[in-house]
């Protein structure tokens, strides 16, 4: 399905400015008066918004600065910071092709309009987008409404023929439980520098000889089964991915296939009735767990072949 409105998020998602500028920020501006952050600070400040986390910061660290002045600073603070910020691999050319196809786009950040106007116009990028929305107070992006409303001015009507592409976490799920579709950006698994150091161990492992489509299916299989027993799909597929993409690349292979087969996979796990339409069935049904394995386990081993065959056949590996 062809996706004409797409909303992205900047920090993290188009940008690497996470750890730069906004794990680097609250630090900075602490240090200019004095202040010691708390280990925890970034944990604390990660589902806030800004006029939320600024509040925080002033009350917690006894900052002596007012609210209305609080941007002001902050803001040189950033700016600063910004300064090195460059975009992620491949943006340019996404942007490039989505416009060319005659998609809609536009920013939906935590981050003031202004600054992330100013980093995507040094970026060269700012004409992609039709217009910049903060996704701050009562358009948090905890909740779905800040989603909605830019779904409107984009010119849609329909989530699910929508993109939302984001790196948080919480952002991601509120997007996907509202019915948009939704690309995550897993970058804080690969910050830590685990996804290399597993997708090199397990390349090693496997060996130069090692099949791609077997690769592929036997992600998606750890993938659909941890979804399925944790209840949440798009967790798994954050921990995943990056780690068969990772993987891939070490074994010299395009990644594109196993990307897209395990995002999909995360939604495939529907032989264990442990919820949703699973459950319902087995117990509408009164089915004996034998009885629901005889059916389930072949449709799942049936989808993740077919899901694996599609993913390699549209995206050749080598």
């Amino acid at each position: 399905m062809h996706c004409k409105q797409w909303i992205f998020d900047m920090d993290g998602t188009l940008t690497d400015s996470m750890t730069v500028v906004w794990e680097g920020a609250p630090d900075a501006l602490l240090a200019r008066y004095g202040r010691t952050p708390k280990s925890d600070l970034h944990k604390t400040l990660l589902t806030m918004g800004m006029a939320d986390g600024a509040a925080y910061l002033i009350r917690e660290y006894d900052l002596p600065l007012k609210m209305e002045d609080y941007n002001d600073v902050m803001w040189d603070v950033i700016t600063k910071l910004y300064e090195t910020v460059e975009l992620k691999p491949g943006v340019r050319e996404l942007l490039a092709r989505l416009k060319a196809e005659g998609a809609r786009m536009c920013i939906c950040s935590n981050t003031w309009s202004a600054q992330c106007r100013t980093v995507l116009t040094r970026l060269d990028i700012d004409e992609y987008f039709d217009f910049y929305v903060e996704a701050q107070g009562a358009l948090h992006k905890s909740r779905p409404d800040v989603f909605f409303q830019t779904l409107t001015r984009l010119g849609g009507t329909d989530p699910d023929r929508s993109v939302v592409c984001e790196d948080s976490l919480y952002a991601a799920r509120t997007a996907h439980d509202a019915g948009f579709r939704v690309i995550g950006i897993a970058d804080a698994l690969g910050n830590t520098g685990l996804t290399s150091l597993v997708g090199e161990t397990v390349a090693k492992m496997l060996g130069t000889n090692v099949n791609p489509f077997v690769l592929i299916f036997a992600f998606c299989i750890l993938t659909s089964l941890l979804a399925t027993l944790t209840g949440s799909t798009i967790g798994t597929v954050y921990v995943f991915a990056p780690m068969a993409i990772a993987t891939c690349v070490n074994l010299g292979l395009d990644p594109t296939a196993a990307a897209a087969a395990i995002v999909v996979s995360g939604w495939c796990g529907h032989f264990l009735p442990i919820d949703g339409m699973p459950a319902m069935i087995m117990g509408a049904g009164d089915y004996k767990i034998t009885e629901f394995w005889k059916f389930t386990i072949p449709q799942y081993f049936i989808r993740l072949l077919a899901l694996t065959v599609g993913a390699v056949l549209i995206f050749p590996m080598k």
